[in-house]
């Protein structure tokens, strides 16, 4: 299931981790330094004129892309891996210079604290195939306040000895959340790739006696599924990709798209040649010493692959899937391959919004209202 996990994962971020390379103390800029060069940096990326250093990131049109574009400049004017989750809480200049001056004494960790804040049991949300936790953003701003929201950004990929499996990534997240909640129950969830993580972490604190009173899929297939099915019915997938791709090319071509033609099948061939390329380094345990230069998509296929070696557990429990609408690749199969995985069974929830959107204002408020309801609903039965 490459095509899935990849092709709707295309416009993705970098995995850029918080793995401080300092220059020696004495030459290290100061807080004021710091501050002056991240203003221009600002001004230059959002392309405003005016920038204060308790200016809001995001509230002067900075989203994902921009902050990749940050996350480098910060690693090339300071000499420090930066993680662009850490965005989520620093988005102000006078946060983000602190941060960089704490990161040369304190070794990073995954969590990252979306919204601490709150009353109720805390919900633990895993990343997507981006490696990162932004793409939450709008959804924690819909949910409850008092419900307290971590996300679990992905380690840096000189943190890991070898190739990435999602059984190693959901052992060092669960190590994180008992940092932050020693004691379940606990509720886990995960968008996409994300939702694989979830499943792992989820049975991984079974097996530990711990109890899971919460695990939600968000728009996650179960790759292993799609991998075992029947002649027919993988001709039926197959054909159903197709005419979805000859449709988006067709369009392109009846409104003289040509540029975008051509951007689009590049982009096909780029990604099965780098799907080729990291199965490859799969077999060998071999990661490369340095990121390309398109980083970006190479961390999403890097994490799919990763998504397509994983062999779901029979899980004791429930699963509860939230599911975009608009899925025409998968739209005959309502619980997306996962079902019989869980003891206790599946129940799905279809929202408004596509792959893409679901987490995206104003499909998102779909999203939030959904598992606005099972977090309240849980904590009724706790």
């Amino acid at each position: 299931m490459s095509q899935e996990l990849s092709s709707q994962l295309a416009p993705a971020y970098s995995v850029i981790t918080a793995s401080p390379v300092d220059p020696p103390l004495a030459q290290a800029p100061g807080r004021a330094q710091i501050e002056a060069e991240l203003v221009r940096t600002w001004q230059d990326l959002l392309q405003v004129e005016q920038v204060g250093v308790n200016d809001d990131f995001f509230d002067l049109g900075g989203d994902s892309i921009l902050g990749t574009r940050l996350m480098t400049a910060i690693q090339e004017k300071f000499q420090q891996r930066f993680e662009l989750s850490r965005l989520f809480t620093h988005s102000t200049i006078s946060a983000l210079a602190g941060e960089l001056l704490a990161a040369r004494r304190t070794s990073a960790v995954h969590i990252v604290p979306m919204h601490p804040e709150g009353t109720r049991p805390p919900l633990f949300c895993m990343h997507c195939a981006t490696g990162h936790v932004l793409r939450y953003r709008a959804l924690v701003s819909h949910l409850d306040s008092d419900v307290p929201v971590y996300g679990l950004r992905a380690p840096d990929v000189h943190e890991l000895k070898g190739f990435p499996t999602v059984e190693e990534l959901a052992e060092l997240y669960v190590e994180d959340i008992r940092r932050i909640q020693p004691y379940g129950p606990y509720q886990v969830c995960g968008f996409s790739f994300g939702g694989i993580v979830a499943l792992e972490v989820a049975h991984r604190l079974q097996t530990m006696g711990e109890t899971v009173s919460l695990l939600v899929l968000l728009d996650s297939i179960n790759p292993a599924h799609y991998q075992n099915l029947s002649f027919l019915q993988t001709l039926h997938m197959r054909s159903t990709y197709l005419r979805d791709r000859v449709s988006t090319y067709g369009r392109n071509v009846v409104f003289g798209k040509w540029k975008q033609l051509y951007a689009d099948v590049a982009e096909f061939f780029w990604w099965r040649a780098k799907e080729f390329a990291w199965k490859l380094r799969k077999n060998t345990s071999r990661l490369p010493k340095k990121m390309g230069t398109s980083a970006v998509q190479e961390t999403v296929v890097m994490f799919a692959t990763a998504g397509e070696a994983f062999k779901p557990k029979p899980y004791q429990g429930r699963i509860v899937l939230i599911r975009s609408e608009k899925r025409p690749r998968f739209s005959d199969e309502k619980a997306l391959g996962w079902e019989g995985v869980a003891r206790d069974g599946i129940e799905v929830c279809t929202v408004p919004g596509d792959h893409f959107s679901v987490l995206e204002e104003p499909d998102v408020a779909g999203l939030a209202t959904a598992l606005n309801g099972l977090l309240k609903k849980n904590a009724v039965q706790a």
